[in-house]
């Protein structure tokens, strides 16, 4: 084989000319030489201190200040009004902490999907979680981030249509996502995958050079393909996905059992968790492949507004204590980071926010419209109502998220989140303008 080191010549008469089988380059000005191996990218590549340059290095006065805004973000998430108890679930900085991982990560796994109007209509899905999805994806994509978002059956066309129009609404910023492999919606199998399989295809991927690439993976149900998929994340986001109870069963907040709808996903946490405490003990031996692991790298992150979605098993005994029912409902499996939120949706909405605001310590450009707006938010509710989503606690097909209307509730508090984020942005490129050591 033969590298050209010039993208331009290589594409034209030069490897034309030189006959070889297999030619490398790389697109034209989009060379990158460095002194670092392989190896210790894989190691270090989740360092948010590399990815952030010195915004976030913890003598910088720019990492409180960033802290600061990512905290006001987390209690204005944490309005209540359903008046569930969401306060008692709020796990302090832990937005900021989901945020930190998820820059740092090549592929984000986000699982949704909460059919609570089982087994009255047919899709059984609630509203709420799916717009969260949307919004937290397109800010990934924005960016560079490839997404697999992961539902079963019970939920899958509600869940693609709403991925695939909010994919749209990024024009050419997002063109050709799901072609090129950027997004992939997939079906997690209603009997499971093994937790053997799922821990041992994780670990087997650790230190691959491939683990970005999702080109290849079909988007369909067939155990193998999903597996194959599932094994590339850095990272798996829940927002309002049923978690399993402590007596193996899903629970709606009525106490109501889903089970019969629901895939077991938090398997696929469990085995996340099991790598990363498995790699810890390697103790980093070179020759143990788990030893290549980034301290960042498959970490999960629960989003949920009442203690019995996955992921807030990290706060298991205040749902017990405060959650009406909490003792039957409360999901058993524990995420590492837990957003607590009035609704789902807001705080997938949170999350993206926080995102945009560590790219703009980062130097992005406009990292306001990494966010979408409220009317681009509305156009997505409006494609999951379309395809037969209801609100969760009115049951009705409109444009509601928890028995709240989307325009006189949802819209207000999406401005709110906004209003933090672009004052935040300014603090942030003022700082720098004042003081560019911090930049």
């Amino acid at each position: 084989p033969l590298f050209w080191a010039c993208g331009v010549t290589s594409s034209q008469a030069a490897a034309a000319a030189a006959s070889v089988p297999l030619c490398i380059t790389h697109s034209p000005g989009c060379m990158f030489v460095c002194d670092v191996t392989e190896d210790e990218v894989v190691r270090h590549s989740n360092s948010l201190e590399l990815s952030l340059a010195s915004s976030l290095v913890p003598d910088n006065p720019l990492l409180g200040e960033l802290q600061a805004a990512v905290g006001e973000m987390e209690r204005l998430l944490a309005n209540d009004p359903g008046q569930r108890g969401i306060a008692h679930l709020v796990q302090e900085g832990d937005l900021f902490a989901a945020a930190r991982t998820l820059y740092g990560a090549d592929v984000v796994g986000i699982t949704t999907g909460f059919p609570c109007l089982y087994p009255d209509f047919s899709p059984p899905t609630e509203t709420d979680g799916i717009l969260g999805t949307v919004l937290l994806t397109s800010t990934l994509l924005l960016l560079g981030k490839r997404v697999l978002v992961i539902t079963e059956d019970t939920n899958y066309t509600v869940v693609r249509e709403a991925v695939r129009h909010g994919v749209a609404l990024l024009g050419t910023a997002a063109a050709g996502s799901e072609e090129n492999g950027m997004v992939r919606v997939v079906r997690y199998p209603m009997e499971g995958i093994d937790p053997g399989h799922l821990q041992s295809s994780l670990e087997q991927r650790v230190g691959g050079i491939d683990c970005r690439d999702l080109r290849s993976v079909y988007p369909g149900g067939e155990e193998g393909g999903v597996v194959e998929a599932l094994a590339r994340l850095d990272a798996l986001v829940a927002i309002e996905r049923s978690g399993r109870a402590a007596d193996g069963r899903y629970y709606t907040m009525s106490g109501k059992d889903i089970t019969p709808v629901v895939a077991p996903v938090d398997d696929l946490m469990a085995a996340m968790g099991a790598v990363r405490a498995r790699a810890a003990r390697c103790g980093g031996g070179a020759s143990d492949r788990l030893a290549m692991l980034a301290p960042g790298r498959l970490r999960t992150i629960g989003i949920g507004d009442g203690g019995n979605e996955l992921g807030m098993g990290k706060a298991r005994e205040s749902v017990v204590v405060h959650i009406p029912r909490g003792q039957q409902i409360a999901c058993d499996t524990a995420a590492d980071y837990l957003i607590a939120a009035g609704t789902s949706d807001w705080g997938g909405d949170g999350l993206a926010a926080a995102l945009a605001l560590l790219a703009a310590a980062d130097h992005w450009l406009d990292p306001a419209s990494m966010v979408l707006s409220y009317s681009q938010a509305a156009s997505v509710l409006e494609v999951i109502v379309q395809n037969g989503a209801r609100d969760g606690i009115t049951k009705q097909l409109a444009m509601s998220v928890d028995g709240m209307d989307f325009e006189k509730e949802h819209r207000a508090q999406m401005g709110l989140l906004r209003d933090i984020l672009e004052t935040s942005i300014r603090m942030i490129q003022n700082r720098k303008a004042v003081c560019p050591t911090t930049a």
